[in-house]
């Protein structure tokens, strides 16, 4: 059995158990259990320099950087000494709260969009939160490789600007005799110039026997972050960063929080060419190529840009939204990697892009869906009871990272990093649902 070992010098006073210790001929010969620990030691230290630092360890200690209160420690904790902090001008204080929104922010067109995403997150704020992201001195130190600032903050505002300018339009149709089925026509409607194309139909659109159709549906890019509740659009924009950071961060665990936006590429796949031929490549059952994204021969849909955009059907979506042709990311999807302005547009568009019967992220943030989710007991008896951070995660990767308490660590830098950007941007999230414990599969939107 396990006994309790007291280190000559303990440190913090306490005592641990050691495996090592309990091995009977070492217990008996106290000089022998302490040549054993060291080398223990010894071995382990050896052991993680000889690991890939993209995979182990995570980067290094923030000084003066806040905690996650009552989150374990975890190996993206571990200090690799070959990479210094890179702290940005003016060190780690934290940023202002921002302030009220002023009422001439509140709005959809692109000027208003970008100029209330300053308000909340300025630049020197953007900063702080990413202080290692690709292109930055520590991400060339620690990488060995020198590039573009891909994640730029002026990359981000000219993003928002642009998807802002956009709105798709959903048209449906019934059957002119009245029987249950309809059909759908999406249409995409640019602000500037009042253009409206379509985008994707249903078969069978244009035959007679449809009866008239009707605009069921409008989705204004440039709502982002423009709830009418002043607190939720701190919780979105703080969900929003939270989960890119998870997508593209270095480090493991709470660490996470820290090393956002430093790869561009799924890490399995980064560099490969023609390896995963058809990887992230999604048909019909039938056989025949998805309708909203036809794969094509030699293109890998694995995760690129700050949401790390999967799956041809959302590579052909998103690429019908941003270009008007579907086929642009479907031939070159790695146009997403040479384009930081274009990755942040692929993020913005599947935040906030219902894909039915999943809402959107903005949708679950900003209270538009409740669905038929309501509190387990456990959620309860944590006073999360109501729908919140946890739910994007769903939408975003729930077949993964479903069913998991907050300090799991499939989910820890998504909960973590949520907690920390809350915090900086003075958003209220008592009482929401921020992990994903007790919600499976599809039945948590039903």
């Amino acid at each position: 059995m396990n006994r309790t070992f007291r280190l000559t010098k303990p440190v913090g006073g306490g005592e641990f158990p050691c495996p090592l210790i309990a091995m009977g001929k070492a217990n008996r010969k106290p000089w022998l259990s302490r040549v054993a620990v060291i080398a223990f030691l010894l071995a382990g230290s050896l052991a993680l320099q000889g690991c890939d630092n993209n995979l182990v360890n995570g980067p290094p200690d923030i000084p003066g950087a806040p905690d996650v209160p009552g989150a374990p420690d975890t190996p993206g904790d571990q200090t690799p000494p070959q990479l210094p902090p890179q702290p940005p001008e003016g060190g780690w204080t934290s940023p202002p709260v921002p302030g009220p929104l002023p009422q001439n922010l509140i709005g959809t067109s692109p000027d208003t969009a970008v100029a209330r995403f300053q308000h909340y997150l300025s630049q020197d704020a953007f900063e702080y939160l990413f202080p290692r992201r690709m292109g930055t001195p520590y991400w060339a130190n620690a990488t060995g490789r020198t590039g573009e600032d891909y994640f730029s903050y002026q990359n981000l505002l000219d993003a928002i600007r642009f998807m802002s300018n956009l709105v798709i339009v959903t048209h449906t149709r019934q059957h002119a005799e009245g029987y249950f089925f309809w059909n759908a026509r999406q249409s995409l409607l640019r602000k500037d110039t009042g253009q409206l194309t379509t985008i994707s139909y249903g078969t069978n659109w244009d035959e007679p026997w449809h009866g008239d159709y009707s605009e069921t549906a409008r989705l204004d890019f440039g709502e982002f972050i423009n709830s009418p509740n002043a607190n939720d659009r701190r919780r979105e924009l703080a969900a929003f960063l939270a989960n890119v950071t998870q997508e593209t961060a270095r480090g493991l665990g709470v660490s996470r929080s820290y090393g956002g936006l430093f790869y561009n590429e799924e890490v399995d796949f980064a560099g490969q060419t023609g390896r995963y031929y058809w990887a992230y490549a999604y048909g019909q059952p039938d056989g025949t190529p998805h309708p909203l994204g036809p794969a094509q021969p030699g293109r890998s849909y694995h995760g690129r840009g700050p949401m790390q955009l999967s799956w041809n059907y959302n590579y052909g979506q998103a690429s019908a939204v941003i270009f008007g042709d579907m086929m642009v990311l479907l031939l070159d999807p790695n146009r997403i990697l040479r384009d930081g302005v274009l990755g942040w547009k692929t993020a913005i568009w599947f935040w906030m892009t219902p894909q039915a019967p999943r809402p959107s992220c903005h949708e679950v943030m900003t209270g538009r869906w409740t669905g038929n989710w309501s509190p387990t007991s456990t959620d309860a008896a944590q006073g999360q009871t109501r729908v919140g951070f946890g739910h994007t995660i769903m939408v975003i990767n729930g077949g993964y990272e479903g069913d998991r308490n907050e300090y799991d660590g499939r989910i820890l830098g998504r909960t973590s990093s949520y907690r920390r950007f809350a915090r900086v941007l003075g958003a209220d999230i008592t009482g929401e649902k921020v992990d994903t414990l007790g919600m499976l599969g599809n039945t948590w939107f039903q």
